[in-house]
């Protein structure tokens, strides 16, 4: 569980770096273009047309709540649907207007998914099994306890031949 540890805050530090840095380029080249930085997409980013991104903004904190409510399986559908979210941006921009803020962003959706399924897998692995079958091999199958016994033992016809009247 430690390695989830570490992917939450990779998580959140990605997310922070993504606010705090340049994430889209606003028309110019050079000195003269006008960048825009993450906390500002965060804030305004839900305008048209750049929602369906922007929606993947509440499907993480969403799925960050699922993962600190235990619900790892949830917080893993989330993740991975706020991550496709995230990339319709190369739909709506060109490559070139998107910098190191973007990637941080797309990166903590998939820290995110990948922290859900890591703590979802150990889950799994440590819960204890349904069903033990060696108990099961080992329950009587009626008054007798041997099952080879002939009382116990059915016999199958096979064909037309094997049958005697």
């Amino acid at each position: 569980m430690k390695s989830t540890r570490v992917l939450m805050l990779a998580f959140l530090g990605l997310y922070a770096g993504a606010c705090a840095t340049p994430a889209l380029r606003n028309g110019g080249d050079g000195e003269s273009a006008n960048y825009i930085y993450g906390w500002t997409l965060l804030m305004m980013g839900w305008l048209p047309p750049y929602i369906f991104a922007w929606m993947a903004n509440p499907l993480m904190l969403a799925g960050w709540g699922a993962y600190l409510f235990r619900c790892y399986r949830t917080a893993r559908v989330i993740g991975l649907v706020a991550f496709i979210f995230a990339l319709t941006t190369w739909y709506l921009l060109e490559p070139a207007s998107l910098f190191i803020g973007y990637f941080l962003w797309q990166a903590s959706a998939a820290a995110l998914t990948a922290c859900a399924y890591l703590a979802a897998e150990g889950v799994r692995k440590t819960k204890p099994a349904t069903a033990d079958l060696d108990a099961v091999d080992s329950l009587p199958i009626g008054p007798e306890e041997d099952p080879a016994s002939p009382s116990q033992t059915l016999t199958f016809a096979t064909g037309a031949g094997d049958l005697e009247g």
